[in-house]
């Protein structure tokens, strides 16, 4: 398990970043869905919670529809966060408590991560007493 000031800085980090930063980390990490090309150089700026628009062109998308978290209803920073905290080792209990995370919801997003993390590293060590 990694230290309290190292789970802290961790938060501190994924809070400094800048909400489209964030949706695309999430994105290369496979847990939110690419949305279709938009127009080139597009500015595209957020319109709802979860909604975002190009102004060029005008589409209007949703980076969770399709994806993963579809049905998480929970700001970016606080599932990078908690995917972060997630891969550090950092138990379920002090997830739920540091981030403000009612404990069913981070157990729901312990299995996606652990069902992401399955796909991508297959050869995973497995424990077998």
């Amino acid at each position: 398990m990694i230290s309290c000031t190292a789970i802290i800085d961790t938060i501190e980090s994924v809070k400094l970043l800048g909400e489209w930063e964030i949706v695309e980390i999430l994105q290369k990490e496979g847990l939110l869905h690419y949305p279709k090309p938009l127009c080139e150089g597009g500015r595209i700026v957020r319109i709802r919670r979860t909604k975002y628009k190009c102004l060029p062109c005008g589409k209007e998308f949703s980076p969770k529809k399709n994806s993963k978290l579809e049905s998480v209803r929970l700001p970016y920073w606080k599932i990078l966060a908690a995917y972060r905290l997630y891969l550090n080792g950092t138990p379920t209990d002090f997830i739920s408590q540091v981030l403000n995370i009612s404990k069913p919801t981070v157990m729901k997003l312990e299995a996606i991560f652990k069902n992401l993390n399955e796909r991508f590293y297959p050869e995973a060590p497995v424990y077998n007493p």
